[in-house]
C-alpha cells in the first residue's frame, strides 16, 4: 500500500512516494509510461552491490559533478570489521532490530590475511602434539565453524557414534585456545569472554557483563546493569570501553575469500545472547558526493549555457543520491520485516521457516509488492545457519497453516528417511502420505524431485 503522506521526514520523495506522484502519460495505445527518473530509481533498487557499483562508475563518466570515493582494500577491510562492532556502541530502538551508527570506531592491529581460517586453524592443529581421536575430533569441529569462527550447532547435535559428546567438549576446549581469539565460541558472549581470557583480561565482572548484560550495556542502560550486578555505573562504563574494542567476528578477516567466493552477502544477521537480533549491512558500494568545484562555478558565472548545463547535471546528481538513500532505507525496512516474520528461522534454522509471501512483507512495511520484490532481488544474507538468497525465504504458502515451504518439506523428508526401517525403506508414495499426516502436502512426483535434490537414493537402493 502507498503512504498517503507524500513526503518523508527528510523532505525528499521515497521510491514509493515517487510512484505515487509520478506522471503517467496515456498513449493512443492505452499503455502507461514511466518517467526516465522513475525507471532509474526502480532499477537502482533492484541492483545488488556489484551491479550498483558498475552503474555508479558509468554515471560518473557522464556527470562531471559526481565524485566517487574509492577506499583502498585495507580501508575496506577495516570498515567491514568496524561495522561488525557497531552493535556494541549504538542506540537500538528495540531488541529485534539494530542499526549501527554512521561513524564506526577505528579498529587497530588488523593484519593482512595470508591464509583462510580453515587453513590457519588446521595449521595450528598440526603444530600441536594431539593424536588419535582427540585430534580428529578437533579437526571435525574446525570443519563445522561458520565463516565468523562460531560453532552454531550444539555439541549434542554433532556427537555421534565414534565421536561422543565428552570427546567433542574436550576438543572444543582445545580449539578455543587457538588463534584468532574467540574462535570456537557458541555465542557472542562466549566469543568475547574467550578473547578477554586469552588476553589475560577476563575478570569475574567482565564475564558476567559479556555473558548476561551485553544488550543493556550497548544501549547505555547503566543504572539497570548496575542494579542487576551490583557494579558501580562508572566501573561498568570503564568495562564497556574495554569490551567494545573486542572482535565479534574473529574469523571474518581471514575468510574474505574462503567462503562464498562468488556470492557476497550484503546483510549479516546474528542472534544476540539477550534474545534480539543484530542486523548489519555491509555495503561495498562506493560513496558518491557532489564536487565543490562546479558548485563554485555555478555561483560565479553568468553564462546561461554553463548555468543550464551545471544546473541540469546537479539535479541529476541529487536525484541519484536520493535514489541511493531511498534504496538503503527500503532494503533496511524490508529486511527488518523479514526478520520479524521469520524469527523462528533465524533462531532454529530451515525447519522453522514459515510461509511468507511478498504481500505479507509489503503490508508490514507499507510498500507495493513490486517494490519489495526489487528490494530483495539478487541480494544475499548471512545468518547463523549459512548464506541464503533472500528470495529463497519466500516460498510456497498454499494449503494449511504449516505451509509447503520447499526447504521445510525437504527437511521432513530427510528426517523420515533417516528414521526409516532399513529393511523396509519408505517409497516416495509412502513419504507423500506421511507428509500429509504432518500437515504438509507434496505429491509423489514432488517427493521424488525433492529427494533427488537432497542426493538421497530411491527406496530400492536404500534397502539394507
Amino acid at each position: 500500500m502507498l503512504a498517503t503522506s507524500p513526503l518523508c521526514e527528510t523532505g525528499t520523495l521515497s521510491i514509493c512516494d515517487e510512484l505515487y506522484y509520478m506522471r503517467l502519460e496515456l498513449q493512443t495505445k492505452q499503455t502507461l509510461q514511466m518517467s526516465p527518473r522513475m525507471e532509474q530509481s526502480l532499477a537502482i533498487l533492484g541492483m545488488n552491490d556489484l551491479e550498483l557499483t558498475e552503474h555508479l562508475e558509468e554515471f560518473v563518466q557522464k556527470n562531471p559533478l559526481v565524485e566517487i570515493d574509492r577506499p583502498t582494500e585495507r580501508e575496506q577491510a577495516k570498515l567491514a570489521l568496524s561495522k561488525k562492532l557497531e552493535w556494541l556502541q549504538g542506540d537500538p530502538e528495540n531488541k529485534v532490530n539494530y542499526w549501527g551508527g554512521e561513524e564506526p570506531p577505528p579498529i587497530e592491529n588488523i593484519s593482512e590475511p595470508e591464509e583462510d581460517a580453515y587453513v590457519h586453524l588446521m595449521r595450528q592443529l598440526g603444530e600441536t602434539k594431539l593424536e588419535g581421536t582427540l585430534k580428529a575430533a578437533t579437526a571435525y569441529l574446525i570443519s563445522r565453524l561458520n565463516s565468523d569462527g562460531y560453532l552454531t550447532k550444539e555439541i549434542g547435535e554433532l556427537a555421534g557414534e565414534g565421536c561422543p559428546k565428552e570427546l567433542l567438549l574436550e576438543a572444543l576446549a582445545i580449539l578455543q585456545e587457538f588463534d584468532p581469539p574467540g574462535v570456537g565460541a557458541r555465542n557472542l558472549g562466549e566469543c568475547l569472554a574467550l578473547q578477554l581470557k586469552q588476553a589475560g583480561k577476563l575478570t569475574h565482572a567482565r564475564e558476567v557483563l559479556v555473558q548476561k548484560h551485553l544488550y543493556d550495556m550497548c544501549t547505555r542502560k547503566w543504572k539497570l546493569v548496575s542494579k542487576q550486578t551490583g557494579i558501580a555505573e562508572e566501573d561498568i562504563k570503564k568495562e564497556y570501553d574495554v569490551i567494545r574494542k573486542l572482535n565479534p567476528r574473529p574469523c571474518a578477516a581471514l575468510n574474505t575469500d574462503y567462503t562464498q567466493s562468488y556470492i557476497k552477502p550484503e546483510i549479516f544477521i546474528r542472534h544476540m545472547p539477550d534474545g534480539g537480533f543484530a542486523i548489519e549491512f555491509e555495503e561495498r558500494v562506493p560513496r558518491v558526493a557532489i564536487g565543490s568545484y562546479y558548485r563554485e562555478m555555478l555561483k560565479n558565472t553568468d553564462d546561461k549555457e554553463v548555468v543550464d548545463y551545471i544546473s541540469g547535471q546537479l539535479q541529476n546528481a541529487k536525484w541519484l543520491m536520493n535514489c541511493l538513500e531511498s534504496r538503503r532505507k527500503t532494503i533496511h525496512a524490508v529486511v527488518e520485516a523479514i526478520v520479524r516474520r521469520q524469527e523462528g528461522f533465524f533462531l532454529r534454522g530451515e525447519n522453522a521457516l514459515v510461509p511468507m509471501k511478498l504481500m505479507d512483507i509489503a503490508q508490514m512495511v507499507d510498500l507495493h509488492e513490486s517494490t519489495v520484490s526489487r528490494a530483495i532481488s539478487g541480494k544475499y544474507l548471512e545468518c547463523d545457519f549459512g548464506v541464503y538468497e533472500i528470495k529463497k525465504l519466500f516460498q510456497g504458502t498454499r494449503g494449511n497453516n504449516k505451509g509447503n515451504c520447499q526447504s521445510t518439506v525437504q527437511q521432513v523428508i530427510k528426517r523420515l528417511i533417516e528414521n526409516e526401517d532399513g529393511g523396509k525403506p519408505l517409497s516416495d508414495q509412502k513419504l507423500s502420505d506421511l507428509l500429509k499426516e504432518e500437515g504438509l502436502s507434496a505429491s509423489r512426483r514432488t517427493v521424488t524431485k525433492y529427494r533427488e535434490q537432497l542426493g538421497i537414493a530411491a527406496s530400492a537402493f536404500r534397502k539394507s
